[in-house]
């Protein structure tokens, strides 16, 4: 008898083991891996590679973050991991609704999309060059496994977009701002 117990309770350690295992490889490809900044001409923009959209007021929506130069951000799409589902679409970005225009996190259907997506975009100068953009990025689950990307190299969330003269660009000495996620 208690050699089964003592079996029963290997195999839930071990499956145990399994499933925090899958749940911190979900986001092994997040970070650092893609390039997060953009610069043609006289545009720049500045993309996170990670985001947490749990609705606490920080780092919850994904958009392009631009300078002044850039006169409009078109085409703007976010694919489920590599293929080509399309997660959201918007045909150009409303920087005043930025809560409608920028991806929250979830599929067309509302339900939660978690871990890498790529984004596609196109952004235009004042002079009516266009610059296509893509890039990859994650979009994180409050739980452990997320916990630790909040501290490595190589992530980059929106509140540390720069400002003024930075603009556009990503400001490293900016915190992310997230508490506990």
């Amino acid at each position: 008898m208690m050699k089964k117990v003592w079996m029963m309770i290997a195999v839930l350690a071990s499956t145990l083991g399994q499933i925090m295992g899958q749940n911190a490889d979900k986001y092994a490809a997040c970070c650092g891996a893609e390039p997060y900044e953009y610069e043609h001409a006289d545009m720049s923009i500045f993309v996170p590679n990670v985001f947490t959209p749990n609705e606490d007021g920080v780092n919850d929506l994904f958009f392009p973050h631009i300078n002044g130069k850039v006169s409009e951000i078109i085409d703007f799409r976010i694919l489920a991991g590599d293929n080509d589902e399309i997660l959201f679409y918007r045909n150009t970005i409303v920087w005043d609704n930025l809560k409608n225009y920028g991806w929250n996190g979830n599929k067309a259907d509302g339900s939660p999309f978690t871990g890498p997506f790529r984004y596609t975009m196109k952004m235009v100068n004042h002079k009516g060059e266009t610059l296509y953009l893509e890039g990859r990025a994650c979009r994180l689950d409050c739980e452990d496994a997320a916990e630790k990307l909040k501290t490595k190299e190589g992530c980059f969330f929106p509140e540390q977009a720069g400002e003024g003269d930075k603009a556009g660009k990503v400001d490293k000495e900016k915190p992310n701002k997230e508490k506990k996620c």
